[in-house]
């Protein structure tokens, strides 16, 4: 309620109503003493229209409990100031006041089952996996055909045709190996980063 004053003195009269409809989150039952709000101001006014809001779920997060304006809770009212706390044990980790418009302070969170940011970040973590395999690989052939191909252009008098061909092939596989493989680690790398 002071929180809905000091904005409307300061002018700003839409961060004054969305804290009004805050308080009234808070507590349904609020309402507004004369004295201090008389019948007609615009702070009356705009507590008596309230304000339209979407309620959001926020993620769990991995320990500890959230509260919002002090009760435990993962909803919280879009557009809406509110003081968020993240609680472990009897100690409060996170603490901070977000006004309307702000993001909530960051927190690693859990996400629940069946959530798509759930399955996104699996899929994330399979092209990253995957990825760092495919580079590995990568260098593991490019290695290799340097190996082989230092081989290939040793002196080698008892080597026939068939031979040079044979060795120049497995040089020539080693790279293409490679190159195949790290362009499936680029592919892994780009769809990682979409999915995240």
């Amino acid at each position: 309620m002071l929180r809905a004053l000091s904005l409307y003195t300061s002018g700003d009269q839409v961060g004054a109503a969305r804290s009004l409809e805050a308080a009234r989150r808070i507590d349904p039952g609020l309402v507004l003493v004369p004295h201090v709000v008389a019948e007609g101001h615009p702070l009356a006014v705009a507590f008596e229209r309230g304000v339209a809001y979407e309620v959001t779920d926020l993620p769990a997060p991995r320990s500890g409990t959230v509260f919002l304006d002090g009760q435990p809770s993962l909803q919280a009212g879009s557009g809406l100031p509110v003081w968020f706390q993240r609680v472990e044990g009897q100690q409060v980790v996170d603490s901070a006041y977000v006004a309307s418009g702000q993001a909530l302070p960051d927190y690693k969170s859990v996400l629940a089952k069946g959530d798509p940011r759930r399955r996104r970040r699996r899929a994330g973590i399979a092209f990253a996996v995957a990825g760092g395999l495919a580079l590995a690989t990568s260098g593991v052939l490019y290695y290799a055909a340097t190996r082989s191909e230092k081989r290939f252009q040793e002196p080698r008098p008892d080597d026939d045709l068939a031979d040079l061909k044979a060795a120049q092939a497995q040089t020539n596989g080693f790279v293409i190996g490679a190159g195949v493989s790290l362009g499936v680690a680029a592919g892994c790398g780009i769809g990682m980063a979409v999915a995240w």
